[in-house]
């Protein structure tokens, strides 16, 4: 079929990064007039499969392939539907799903349950197949994040779910580092969830590290593996911190393997990684009553480096806004001036909630900004957007915190106080920092 043969041509191009547009045009033109001629099946998966060429392409290059993988999806099913005995037609859809979802935020949830569908349709048909029980247990992971990782949300039984599927896919071929990968990430969420939820995360965290280190086993020097270490490793810092308490070497540690890694490959999740971990050196420093400058300014490198690299990172951007709040409120501590410090924080803020304005993490952040910044007028919106975050203990704290600040009667700041006892209940970890937000 002359279609096919374009459409593996493109992608021998494409994987070798070559420009492939030519050849994916002519095989998507070509097989589509075949597909409508003989509606079978080998027509509409080599054009489903051409269509997904076509959107990796231009998601390579920055552009917009939520059209591209939908007209996939569409001829995709029809290969479905056509042959519902042939496993790689439910993998190939279920992949595209996955995928669109990046593109069509208000059916992300939709576009992953079907992919989840389809794949274990998939694993129906074919038990020991070890990379289907990998894609379902990576597509569960999305879906337990609501096909969103800035969410702020975790389904636990669909995190189960995707240890289900990893855990099988292990024992099938304990050499497939791909599943250490997944399973150290699905341990690490739910360590989060579990802190933000006020209980202990530490069971969690010390699986994380132990299927890093037994995949580093299996694999020497893996940088995904090493990347999810240096991410236990900093959110247990961080937990530590924001408890009030000595983060010990993790953050170190966290910065040291990030570093390595930075050193092999410049990859932008280690920068977003040490810089974190060094404003939190930072802000432990200043709790300690200690200089953070050092620390402020090898943050700031970091995120600096990478909006060099991506300038629309939404999470650089964030943690950029939340590093200057940090230097003005210890400035206007120490009685220096805070208003370089506040504007560069501001923009930041701004630039990041423009592009994730749903995102808890830069609500509760924009809330530290005002918190910080007495003489700036407290926008209703915030409030109300804080309120939306309800499942969020933090993103509460946060609301009462705004809330004592444009209180003017008694009842108003008797009810801003309940807010924020509430949230300590339902996580105490928080009681330390907000407190001190609140000024209490």
């Amino acid at each position: 079929m002359e279609g096919s043969l374009y459409w593996h041509q493109a992608r021998d191009l494409n994987r070798r990064r070559l420009d492939s547009e030519e050849k994916t045009e002519k095989a998507i033109a070509t097989l589509a007039k075949v597909a409508e001629e003989l509606r079978d099946y080998p027509s509409c998966f080599y054009l489903g499969s051409a269509y997904q060429s076509h959107a990796k392409r231009q998601a390579r290059l920055g552009g917009d392939a939520g059209p591209s993988y939908k007209k996939a999806v569409e001829v995709l099913r029809q290969a479905v539907h056509l042959k519902p005995d042939r496993i790689e037609a439910y993998n190939s859809l279920a992949q595209n799903l996955y995928h669109l979802a990046r593109f069509d935020q208000q059916m992300a949830v939709a576009h992953m349950e079907e992919a989840v569908a389809m794949l274990e349709k998939a694993v129906e048909l074919n038990p020991k197949h070890v990379v289907l029980r990998y894609q379902l247990g990576r597509i569960l992971l999305t879906l337990a994040q609501e096909g969103r990782p800035d969410s702020g949300r975790l389904n636990e039984a669909d995190c189960r779910r995707a240890l289900v599927q990893l855990e099988a896919g292990l024992k099938l071929n304990p050499e497939l580092i791909y599943l250490y990968d997944k399973m150290s990430w699905a341990y690490l969420l739910q360590a989060r969830y579990a802190w933000h939820h006020g209980v202990s995360p530490e069971p969690y965290l010390d699986k994380a590290i132990d299927i890093c280190r037994e995949g580093e086993k299996r694999r020497p020097g893996a940088i995904s593996l090493r990347q999810h270490l240096a991410s236990t490793y900093y959110f247990r810092g961080k937990f530590r911190v924001r408890e009030g308490k000595d983060p010990g070497t993790d953050l170190d540690r966290a910065i040291s393997i990030s570093q390595e890694i930075i050193n092999e490959s410049e990859r932008i999740d280690a920068f977003v990684i040490s810089g974190s971990a060094n404003r939190l050196r930072a802000e432990y420093a200043i709790l300690c009553e200690k200089d953070p400058q050092p620390f402020l300014a090898l943050a700031e490198k970091a995120f600096e480096r990478i909006l060099s690299i991506n300038p629309n990172h939404a999470e650089a951007e964030r943690s950029m806004g939340r590093l200057f709040t940090l230097k003005a409120r210890w400035r206007e501590a120490r009685g220096a001036g805070s208003a370089a410090s506040l504007q560069r924080a501001r923009e930041a803020l701004d630039r990041a909630l423009s592009q994730t304005p749903n995102s808890p993490y830069c609500l509760i952040a924009d809330a530290r900004w005002y918190l910080v910044n007495p003489a700036a007028q407290i926008p209703k919106t915030l409030i109300h957007a804080l309120e939306k975050q309800a499942d969020s203990a933090e993103a509460q704290a946060a609301r009462a915190c705004l809330l004592k600040r444009v209180a003017t009667t008694p009842k108003e700041r008797e009810k801003a106080h309940a807010l924020l006892e509430q949230a300590f209940a339902d996580n105490g970890f928080l009681v330390s920092q907000w407190r001190n937000l609140a000024g209490q």
